[in-house]
């Protein structure tokens, strides 16, 4: 099957700059839902200890703050299963990240509507080394 889009979150930033969030999911085969983000709607965080330039590998999670107008909304995001629904962050037409939600991290305030909700995703960088390496 293929990922298609099932949410988008669409906002510029403070230069002005148009941003796209793509939740996608596998399979998905019905209409694109469009999400309001909160104040701070992006957040992409490097989880490197270590401050050089050229470090090889850099593990990324992206923080993305949603504004839910009803409850319950977005919990299909948080399923038992890894790697079903994929992120993709565009700056315009340019891809700048891309990763997979992680089903562990939910938070959704027990509030009245609008209230807003944090959906995390992972680049999955840290999971190359579980992968078996065949040849020299």
């Amino acid at each position: 099957m293929a990922f298609a889009t099932k949410y988008r979150i669409a906002f510029y930033d403070v230069w002005k700059l148009y941003w796209e969030v793509l939740v996608q999911e596998d399979g998905f085969a019905d209409t694109l839902m469009d999400l309001k983000g909160t104040g701070s709607p992006l957040t992409i965080e490097y989880l490197s200890d270590s401050d050089e330039f050229n470090e090889p590998i850099r593990p990324s999670k992206a923080v993305i703050n949603i504004q839910c107008e009803t409850d319950f909304l977005l919990t299909d995001l948080y399923s038992d299963q890894d790697f079903k629904y994929k992120v993709i962050v565009n700056q315009g037409a340019t891809l700048k990240w891309q990763g997979f939600v992680t089903t562990s991290e939910y938070s959704e305030p027990y509030d009245c509507v609008p209230f807003p909700v944090t959906v995390t995703a992972i680049d999955g960088l840290n999971y190359l080394k579980d992968i078996l390496c065949l040849g020299n």
